[in-house]
This record gives C-alpha cells, sequence and structure tokens, in this order.
C-alpha cells in the first residue's frame, strides 16, 4: 500500500490489499460507542476528575452532543470518500482518492477509532510494544491501531508537505 500525492488537492491510496481495504472500511464501526461502555467513556470523558453532578448535567446537555456530532460527520465524510474506493487494474488492489482538505477530519476519525478500539479491548501502552496474536479480538484490534496509527502519520506527513 502506498500514500502520495496525486495532485495538488488530492492524495491517492493504491495498493490497498483485500485485509487493509476492510480495516479502512471499518473505521466508523470501530469508532461507535454506546453510553456507559468504555470506548463512549474514553471518548467523552468526565469533565473533572472530582464528581460534581451539576458541571457533569451540563456537559452532557452542552458539550457532549457538539463531539457527538462531530465525530458522527468525520466519519460520515470518511465512509463517503471511502465510497469511491475502486479496483485497480494495473497493478491489483484497490485505490482511493481522497482531498486533501479532508486529510485533517481522516486523522480526527482515525484517532477517534483508535481510542474506541483501545478502550473496548483494555489495550494499554505495553501492548503496543508486543507482536499482537491476530487469532483474537484483542490482537486485530492492536493491529488495527497500528494501521490506524501509520495512516494518520502519512496524512500528517501530507499536509506538512503542502504547507511547505
Amino acid at each position: 500500500m502506498q500514500v502520495s500525492l496525486h495532485d495538488p488537492d488530492h492524495i491517492l491510496i493504491s495498493g490497498i490489499d483485500p485485509v487493509c481495504s476492510d480495516m479502512l472500511m471499518q473505521i466508523a464501526v470501530c469508532s461507535q460507542s454506546e453510553a456507559g461502555d468504555a470506548a463512549h467513556q474514553r471518548l467523552f470523558p468526565r469533565p473533572t476528575e472530582r464528581p460534581d453532578r451539576r458541571l457533569e448535567a451540563d456537559w452532557k446537555m452542552y458539550v457532549e452532543p457538539d463531539l457527538q456530532e462531530a465525530f458522527k460527520s468525520a466519519t460520515d465524510l470518511v465512509e463517503a470518500d471511502l465510497a469511491s474506493m475502486s479496483e485497480e487494474q494495473e497493478y491489483g488492489g484497490r485505490s482511493v482518492c481522497i482531498p486533501i482538505k479532508n486529510l485533517w477530519t481522516w486523522v480526527n476519525a482515525l484517532n477517534q477509532a483508535r481510542l474506541a478500539l483501545a478502550a473496548r479491548y483494555s489495550i494499554g501502552e505495553a501492548d503496543m510494544y508486543e507482536l499482537p496474536e491476530i487469532s483474537d479480538g484483542k490482537g486485530v484490534a492492536i493491529f488495527q491501531i497500528g494501521f490506524y496509527g501509520t495512516l494518520q502519520e502519512c496524512f500528517l506527513q501530507v499536509l506538512e508537505e503542502a504547507k511547505e
């Protein structure tokens, strides 16, 4: 898989194999959370360390809905960009062209997916330094977190180069 500048306004991800294609298509699903689950608690942490019912009620009323909308719009944009993924005739695999203006949203959606996966599977920093056993959900999640992190790095590099 290769990430490259396609033209001044787009990047091209090419040579996407079936496993990577599946992981890309799962970004939105991985990012989802339900009230009370570990992913939701990680994505929507309490506003203070000490319990404060009034502040927590204000947070849930005024901040959390905006965060939920921001997360939803980010994953919607990623899904819309991925809808244009196509089979490559020349090299095999799949490819997708993404507007550079969408890359910050992609970085945010990828980060959301990484945080949700880590919370859902109780993955800590130490887990990321071990080779995952891909035979269980936690191992697959570690692999996905690494893949999404690599994509974030590629996108941030493109954004940095675009500034120059």
